[in-house]
């Protein structure tokens, strides 16, 4: 199959995503979104090195201050909200989705199984290196002090994978989804081909 770059631009009028790529797209954007927000969340409530907060502190945690009300946040250091090692997690879980991500966009239906990444070396050259980037900016003393970050312990990779996983299942849904429509309609336009003219309706000369 020739190359996508070999072909030129879709023109200005060409509608973008719809229907059932559009709505892939919103759920996997979601996705992200939330898993990135619950990494941060994350880390505050059950991280091993986090401060093991609860829920209600954490959405509170602007009322944690030295002269506040002691009894809502009893054995609190109100200095852990502004710790960067949350928001190192919660970055390392974005970069990290999205270059899987990245990986199911080899095929808009075939599945991941029988088309892997590695078909496209390019995009695992191109993936590679926005993980390289994440690595140098975690791990680089100064970088992570300007972006104000701090590298994750090996438990939090495990919980960053974990979180990164779930969106190869959720576009493996919309593929399969995509292949029974397609299928579908390719057995409806060949059942139509094949079935007999109405009568009456053969040209007559």
């Amino acid at each position: 199959a020739p190359s996508p770059a070999a072909f030129p631009p879709l023109a200005a009028r060409v509608p973008g995503r719809q229907g059932p790529l559009a709505l892939r797209a919103c759920a996997v954007g979601a996705y992200v979104g939330l898993a990135t927000a619950g990494a941060y969340a994350w880390w505050f409530l059950s991280a091993p090195a986090g401060p093991h907060v609860s829920l209600w502190q954490l959405t509170h945690w602007t009322e944690c201050i030295p002269d506040g009300d002691a009894r809502t946040f009893v054995g609190v250091d109100c200095t852990a909200f502004d710790r960067p090692e949350p928001r190192g997690v919660a970055l390392a879980v974005l970069v990290v989705t999205e270059m899987v991500n990245a990986f199911n966009g080899v095929s808009a239906t075939a599945s991941i199984a029988t088309l892997p990444p590695w078909t496209n070396p390019w995009l695992v050259g191109a993936c590679a290196a926005g993980v390289a980037q994440l690595l140098g900016i975690l791990y680089s003393g100064p970088i992570a002090a300007l972006v104000d970050v701090a590298p994750p312990l090996p438990e939090e990779w495990v919980a960053i994978l974990a979180l990164a996983a779930p969106v190869v299942a959720i576009d493996e849904t919309f593929k399969a989804f995509e292949r029974s429509r397609l299928h579908d309609r390719a057995a409806a336009a060949g059942n139509a081909s094949q079935s007999p003219p109405a009568p009456g309706s053969q040209a007559r000369f």
